[in-house]
């Protein structure tokens, strides 16, 4: 069989090359206890701490993807293991094969699942530990570390069930500890304290932006919105397709590099709506702004930009008191975990004191 293996896995990697899938990142605080007798393995928790974290943040689908016991080893869900941008995984025959590769140092694990083999830098492993649950494929933990560079460690828990993992490389800041001891902090109140409002005080407009993107191995910030049920205003980027399907009444903007680029989507969007938006997107360049400034463009600067290291409760605070001294708020929500834990905060406040959705009546 070792020498099929061999010859397959040649196929594949000569078929399909090594093509990069960075999968989302970030953090649900609180675990669900799972049993699953069909497999014999267990959840492995710890209280409110999460059960696996990427160098010093924690795994975000901690919640229903967490680490889990089987046979006595623990194991993580492949996706969490590419949360390293190096680390690529791809899957071909209907998830019959499996492809891990460190993009730095070349090293790969390429797994034929049906029969619990791999090969690992040419050489062919078998009694592979790996199963499949909610949806993922889980790997021993030890086994898939070893084998593309990546390193290891546990919380000091007396029992395995009581552990959780951090797999880190060179970019963690943090000791286990120190990460560890951030879940034993009081937890913050859910919503800030809001400012005396006046009988006559009308509901503060907090604006929400989102670009249009596609790629499914991103957090998407527009269906996190979609999924709480938000309004948003979607801005178009060059990679925009199917403009016929959208509502011009509602994709108003543009999120482009250059003036030119803006240019050349008008132009897409003009021949499906007969229109141009003028609404665009600050390029983070003041002398790409001035350009599109000076070609008739209003260029909006959002107020919050949800980046990948926000903290989402922070900024929700920030925005509590910016709202309180101005009629509106215009917030970009960047495809990152953090979008969707501002969103549940926003989904918190007092409609009849602000209102959440898209920019009306620009174009």
């Amino acid at each position: 069989m070792a020498w099929w293996l061999t010859l397959r896995w040649r196929t594949i990697w000569r078929d399909k090359g090594i093509n990069g899938m960075r999968f989302f990142k970030g953090i649900y605080v609180g675990i669900t206890v799972l049993l699953l007798a069909a497999f014999g393995a267990v959840s492995v928790f710890a209280d409110d701490v999460p059960t696996l974290f990427h160098n010093d943040e924690a795994w975000y689908k901690d919640e229903i993807a967490p680490v889990l016991l089987k046979d006595g080893i623990l194991h993580v869900p492949s996706d969490f293991i590419s949360m390293f941008d190096y680390i690529t995984f791809t899957t071909e025959r209907e998830g019959e094969n499996l492809l891990f590769t460190n993009t730095q140092t070349g090293d790969y694990v390429s797994i034929l699942y049906s029969e619990r083999a791999a090969c690992v830098n040419g050489r062919i492993m078998e009694d592979v530990s790996i199963f499949r649950e909610h949806g993922y494929y889980y790997l021993d933990v030890e086994f898939i570390c070893d084998n593309l560079n990546l390193m290891v460690e546990y919380s000091g828990g007396e029992s395995i069930t009581d552990r959780s993992v951090r797999i880190y490389d060179s970019d963690r800041m943090m000791t286990f500890e120190e990460l560890l001891a951030m879940y034993d902090e009081e937890e913050p109140e859910t919503v800030p304290d809001e400012p005396d409002r006046g009988a006559d005080y009308s509901p503060t407009r907090i604006y929400l932006v989102c670009r249009d993107t596609t790629e499914t191995e991103y957090v998407l910030a527009w269906s996190l919105a979609d999924r709480y049920g938000f309004d948003y205003s979607l801005f178009l980027t060059a990679a925009s397709e199917n403009l016929e399907e959208l509502d011009f009444s509602e994709e108003i903007g543009l999120s482009a590099a250059s003036l030119e680029e803006a240019d050349s989507l008008n132009s897409r969007i003009e021949n499906v709506f007969r229109k141009k938006t003028h609404l665009v997107l600050t390029t983070g360049n003041e002398a790409v702004d001035s350009q599109l400034s000076e070609a008739g463009y209003y260029v909006l600067k959002p107020d919050f930009s949800v980046e990948r290291t926000t903290d989402a409760y922070q900024m929700f605070g920030e925005i509590v008191k910016y709202a309180a001294a101005y009629e509106c708020v215009v917030v970009l929500l960047n495809d990152v975990w953090q979008s969707e834990t501002l969103l549940r905060y926003l989904d918190t406040l007092d409609k009849s004191y602000y209102t959440v959705g898209k920019i009306d009546g620009v174009n």
